[in-house]
């Protein structure tokens, strides 16, 4: 999610060419690292629930005790070219729902292994600050469906709506960089 920063009646974009920060617009010269080609890769969500208590592989999920928020586990089915690589980053996933009147968008906060079975026991790994990566292993790229499991924490009582949101590209620039 990318929102407009106003600064003393600037805009961000403005302040920085006020800065003397100048980015020039040329091609890319490689591909997206990690893009999803939702052309052949569908993902759609095949299991959604509600928790107050996930063990991760290095850390651990608890609600707060006053029963206000909880943890939503969706576990989400790709469907994919067999031998397809497939490498999804938690900041590339959100939700985006409703609870009561209102509406908020939610980052992911941890991803699972792949498997190739709904049901199979998939272990997660939880991101403080919600950056970490999935990819499949051997088994799960050779197989054209897989399963993951993604979490979203501090979620209402009242969710209704829920959209599961992926990371596309819509645009690209080539800069060189920045030099101090």
């Amino acid at each position: 999610m990318c929102r407009s920063v106003r600064i003393a009646g600037f805009c961000g974009l403005c302040l920085a060419a006020v800065a003397g920060i100048a980015m020039g617009v040329a091609a890319v010269t490689k591909p997206a690292p990690k893009a999803i080609d939702f052309s052949a890769v569908k993902m759609e969500i095949a299991n959604a629930e509600f928790v107050t208590k996930l063990e991760g592989q290095t850390s651990t999920y608890n609600a707060q005790d006053d029963g206000e928020y909880r943890a939503l586990l969706l576990t989400i089915k790709v469907t994919k070219p067999a031998g397809t690589v497939l490498a999804i980053e938690a900041p590339d996933l959100c939700i985006h729902y409703y609870f009561g009147e209102d509406d908020d968008v939610v980052p992911c906060r941890g991803l699972s292994s792949f498997s190739t079975a709904l049901e199979s026991d998939r272990p997660l790994r939880l991101f403080e600050r919600g950056y970490g990566e999935t990819e499949t292993q051997k088994y799960s790229t050779n197989a054209d469906t897989v399963y993951f499991d993604a979490v979203f924490t501090m979620l209402e009582p009242n969710v209704s709506d829920v959209y599961l949101f992926v990371g596309k590209q819509v645009a690209e620039v080539h800069t060189e960089g920045w030099k101090p």
